[in-house]
């Protein structure tokens, strides 16, 4: 008894035709630096975030401790104030870092808007600090002008918005850093926090400690960011001397 024939299997008829399925994947484009690449930004920036997280979770005790004229007028709340802004200058390093070394223009802008928040919330800690007024009855209260508070709850707003921008600027740049997930991660939650902040009323009442875990994430991600590799014979970045592509020399 010979072997048997293979079972007849449901073949398509010869005239019919299953064109292969073709999937393509885009590359996210490649970084544009902006000058020789530098990771000690990145490190510079790391070490200002977790500087950020300590200096945040010390300003939230500080407000929650006492009631709100209160907290802006006590020296606790001046230190801690001074902290955050030290950090702030230190941390926006690394978002520098994402322009000079990943040509990121949102980087930059975050930079540039930082510090013009960080330096109004200065201004607003020191006056909250000199212009406290303290009258005393049955017992001693601190107030401040109205307009203090005003710009000092402004200044929060410009720092939940610097955080909204650090987020976006985390996701954007996420496939440069090195660390897709964290990036994603510290990009979620500072745009949570800084939605916090930018409502003031929530900045007290937990904002501030949700703006803590995105910098320490936020750090974590600078600590581990990567630079691109420059090839001596043809720095990709513009303007350069070495760039065998058509330029304007001007003499």
């Amino acid at each position: 008894m010979g072997p048997s024939s293979p079972p007849a299997a449901p073949y398509p008829p010869p005239a019919m035709f299953y064109p292969p399925v073709v999937v393509v994947e885009r590359s996210p484009p490649p970084p544009r630096p902006r000058g020789i690449p530098n990771r000690g930004l990145f490190l510079v920036g790391a070490g200002g975030q977790f500087f950020v997280a300590g200096a945040a979770v010390g300003l939230g005790i500080a407000l929650l401790m006492n009631y709100m004229t209160e907290a802006l007028t006590s020296p606790l709340h001046f230190i801690m104030g001074l902290l955050l802004s030290v950090a702030f200058f230190i941390g926006l390093v690394g978002f520098y870092g994402l322009w000079r070394n990943y040509g990121s223009a949102l980087g930059a802008v975050t930079f540039g808007f930082g510090l013009a928040a960080a330096i109004v919330y200065l201004i607003a800690v020191v006056l909250a600090f000199l212009l406290r007024t303290q009258e005393c009855y049955f017992e001693c209260y601190s107030y401040l002008p109205a307009w203090a508070m005003i710009l000092y709850f402004v200044a929060f707003i410009f720092l939940g918005v610097t955080f909204i921008l650090e987020g976006v600027s985390y996701i954007v740049s996420r496939n440069h850093l090195g660390t897709a997930g964290g990036a994603v991660g510290a990009g979620v939650v500072s745009i949570i926090g800084g939605a916090f902040l930018c409502s003031v009323v929530l900045a007290v009442y937990g904002g501030l400690f949700v703006v803590t875990a995105a910098s320490i994430v936020g750090g974590i991600v600078f600590a581990l960011a990567r630079v691109p590799l420059i090839a001596a014979s043809r720095p990709p970045w513009p303007g350069s001397a070495m760039d065998p592509g058509p330029q304007i020399r001007v003499r």
